[in-house]
């Protein structure tokens, strides 16, 4: 193509035509503009290919991330809903001063352990560096980011509120009298129950530590845990509909 156009050029200049020549050289001119145009154009349709394929990746990655918080989440919720029940079986014996029974020492345990969400934010922190804003579909942009920077903070605010009390009324149980005991069904898991049940009913600071533990527990399950557990939901909707798309 360039010997072909060298060609005709050498040909007008022999010639002498020169406003042949003129218009020539200025198609020329324009022919190469033009093949600028379209190298910038294929240049630019790549790198948008490549930001395309970044994109697809890192919210690969936040998929499976949140897959993850998704059922962490759900198994504190339910672990919680456990322990409250037994909490509130617990404050029921001592309001009714009903015997002791072996039934209720998993309820005591119930009331001792907890069970910790601690989300892993590499995948945001990858979202981070390619930067939340290049995320072509907005909503999921801003829904990314009040999960993150807001919803997860909110939970663990609250679970370090209930890691708190819980902690306080744990660190009171040496002086009220609780022993240890082997779970039979178990060749790990250990039990707790009080040594002096009747001395425990009678105890209401016991009973206040119990009733502050367990309605902290319940703000942080019902208002906290169980909403960012929605959120996760629609949010894996979006991004599965996000990666599903050509």
């Amino acid at each position: 193509m360039i010997n072909f156009l060298r060609r005709i050029r050498r040909n007008l200049i022999n010639e002498n035509k020169p406003s042949i020549y003129l218009v020539y050289a200025i198609g020329e001119v324009v022919l190469v503009v033009f093949g600028i145009l379209i190298a910038l154009q294929i240049d630019n349709w790549n790198e948008n290919q490549k930001l395309i394929r970044l994109e697809k990746e890192i919210l690969g990655e936040i998929k499976h991330g949140l897959e993850s918080y998704y059922e962490t989440v759900s198994r504190a919720i339910e672990d919680h809903l456990m322990f409250i029940n037994s909490q509130n079986i617990i404050v029921d014996w001592i309001d009714r001063k009903y015997p002791f029974h072996d039934s209720l020492v998993p309820h005591f345990t119930h009331t001792f352990y907890t069970t910790l969400f601690l989300p892993n934010d590499a995948q945001f922190e990858s979202l981070k560096q390619f930067g939340i804003r290049n995320i072509s579909n907005k909503k999921l942009s801003d829904r990314l980011s009040h999960l993150y920077d807001y919803r997860y903070e909110e939970i663990l605010f609250w679970q370090n509120e209930y890691k708190k009390t819980s902690i306080d009324f744990r660190s009171t149980h040496d002086e009220l009298g609780f022993e240890t005991v082997r779970d039979p069904s178990s060749q790990i898991r250990v039990n707790i129950k009080p040594v002096d049940p009747e001395a425990l009913q009678l105890n209401k600071a016991y009973l206040f530590n119990l009733i502050v533990t367990s309605a902290t527990l319940k703000i942080y399950t019902e208002e906290k845990l169980k909403l960012a557990q929605k959120e996760i939901e629609k949010t894996l909707e979006m991004l599965e509909k996000e990666l599903s798309q050509e």
